[in-house]
């Protein structure tokens, strides 16, 4: 496993469930599992889908749902699998993530907002993960294991008519659509450290954002567009949550957390608030802040698991 796959796990999250997933569980979980039940009523078209990892549980890595205010928590899969990377459909009726649960490699699943009819949508032999929606809904884009590196994927809602879209000699990782269905922006370490480049859905066009003397990663468009929110750790310190202009000018720092790593950011519904990971209290936890950078507040608070890669 590469050290890049690797600090994702030691650096801020559990969110590297590929250095995770090759220590799962190999047996089939059962097909039915009991859900437990919210503390409080789950308001769907606000709720926030997130992993929550415990080291040494029989249920390890889990994609969990609550509401925007950190209440009624609940865990949607509930197998001995590593279930991670969840992220909502447009219109909030499905939840797409990665799971080892069919053969120990990571797929690409889809499941209700309950946690039922999960579907195996991908059962290549290699590795599928970093699953997002295009806006309308109709297609998924993700990252599949091509002798060692990983790709850039896109294939129907149903796991049909599946297209590579990138052919690089690096990582081309964490894949989204523009709000406006247009672009798929990606993370990739194809000319040295990892950058921020952009591409047309069919592949072509593909242009560099950023050029910096750090990484940057997990980068997120905000809901009109304009703008891209990332980690980076370009100033010299741990990862730290950023802000650029969608054409990859204006970069503005939003935290300042020099003693552990903050980074996988994901804005508000409105553009207001951005949800992101952070390992300052020792564990990592799913924060969120407003667009620029002031009033952050942990919204899990969780001692002993790591939290992280959550979806608004």
């Amino acid at each position: 496993m590469s050290k890049k796959k690797i600090f994702i796990v030691v650096g801020i999250l559990v969110l590297g469930f590929l250095a995770l997933a090759i220590f799962g569980p190999k047996e089939k979980p059962p097909e039915d599992t009991s859900l437990n039940q919210p503390s409080v009523p789950i308001t769907v078209s606000s709720a926030i889908v997130w992993q929550k990892c415990v080291p040494n549980e029989k249920t390890p890595c889990e994609v969990w749902v609550m509401n925007s205010d950190g209440t009624g928590a609940v865990n949607l899969t509930n197998n001995p699998a590593y279930d991670v990377d969840p992220q909502w459909s447009p219109d909030r009726s499905k939840i797409v993530f990665a799971s080892t649960r069919a053969n120990g490699n990571p797929d690409i699943y889809i499941m209700d907002p309950d946690g039922r009819n999960v579907t195996q949508l991908t059962k290549d032999p290699g590795f599928e993960t970093y699953a997002s929606f295009s806006p309308d809904g109709k297609q998924i884009v993700f990252s599949r294991g091509i002798k060692g590196k990983l790709q850039v994927h896109i294939m129907d809602v149903d796991g049909k008519n599946v297209r590579r879209l990138t052919d690089s000699s690096g990582e081309d990782e964490e894949p989204v659509f523009s709000p406006d269905g247009t672009k798929i922006l990606f993370d990739s370490d194809r000319e040295g450290k990892f950058q921020l480049y952009i591409m047309n859905t069919n592949g072509t066009g593909e242009v560099r954002l950023t050029n910096s003397s750090g990484n940057d990663r997990y980068p997120a468009w905000s809901p009109d567009g304009k703008m891209i929110a990332f980690g980076s750790d370009r100033d010299g310190s741990n990862f730290e949550v950023y802000t650029i202009n969608a054409d990859g000018t204006g970069a503005k720092r939003l935290t300042n957390n020099k003693d552990f790593p903050d980074a996988d950011p994901v804005w508000s519904p409105d553009g207001k608030v951005i949800m992101f990971t952070s390992a300052r209290d020792k564990n990592a936890e799913v924060y969120t802040m407003n667009a620029d950078g002031s009033n952050q507040k942990n919204l899990t608070r969780n001692p002993g698991a790591f939290e992280g890669g959550a979806d608004w």
